[in-house]
Parts: C-alpha cells; structure tokens; sequence
C-alpha cells in the first residue's frame, strides 16, 4: 500500500482492541466547511416565483434544504409596506427594555 494510501486508510479507520479495522467517530476532516447558496426571483404577472437552494459540507456531513414557493405580488407588497411600522415597533420595544 503507497504512503498516501496508508495515511487516508488511517485518518479514515482506526483499529479496535480485537486488530480489527472500525471506522472513526466523530468528523474526519473538521477544518474542511464549505456552503453554496443560491437564489432566484422571477415575475411572471402578479406571482413571483422564489427557489432558494443550500448545501453545506460540516463534520463530515453534506445537508441540503431547498425551498420553493409562488408568492402573490399584493402580498409582497402589503409586507413591504408595513415594514417600516414593523421595524419601529421592533426598534421601541427593545429600546424600552
């Protein structure tokens, strides 16, 4: 078996008490982290059309969570509206703590 071969076999493997190979608990590799997002809006009349996708690679596991919806315009708008009051209310609230 070549040194490479031998040094994965190791991070990846370890021997139990019988010889035995086992596979390690726990993360093998835990300073890797990655993440890819995206997000896509597009209108199509009064809907506009959201997906949103993630993937994150951490203690040695890929998850996912994908997300897509069909909002109606009005509503948007509605929330874009009362944003400002919702933000102040916010703000007075925990200014007041």
């Amino acid at each position: 078996m070549t040194t490479a071969l031998s040094r994965l076999r190791n991070l990846l493997l370890r021997r139990d008490q019988g010889g035995a190979l086992a596979p390690r608990q726990g993360s093998v590799f835990p300073w890797i982290r990655l993440r890819y997002s995206y997000r896509s809006l597009s209108t199509e009349g009064d809907r506009t059309h959201v997906v949103i996708r993630e993937r994150r690679f951490e203690d040695g596991r890929l998850e996912a969570e994908d997300v897509e919806a069909t909002v109606d315009r009005r509503w948007i708008t509605g929330l874009l509206e009362q944003a400002p009051e919702r933000l102040r209310h916010l703000l007075r609230s925990l200014l007041e703590r």
